[in-house]
């Protein structure tokens, strides 16, 4: 009889120590989470930013028709690169 009780007070014992390391990963997991929304949000912003000066450097050089230049350009070119 007292192995059973022994053995019930470890158990309630473990799934005590259970309990609080599942709390921790909850509050890991929801500091992580805000960590991550808050990463989107700057990425939105950057590429925002990123957008007007490239919309503000095509207003610059004006209209095209199409058409390439073949000769070289005198004065140096306005170049993006995007990647995803």
């Amino acid at each position: 009889m007292s192995g059973t009780i022994e053995s019930l007070t470890r158990k309630i014992s473990g799934a005590d120590d259970l309990e609080g390391v599942v709390r921790s990963m909850k509050a890991l997991a929801a500091s992580s989470i805000g960590q991550y929304e808050k990463a989107v949000g700057s990425l939105d912003e950057y590429s925002t930013a990123v957008e007007r000066a490239l919309a503000a450097c095509l207003r610059e050089s004006g209209p095209t028709n199409g058409v390439e230049d073949i000769e070289p350009r005198q004065q140096p070119g306005i170049g993006a690169i995007f990647w995803f």
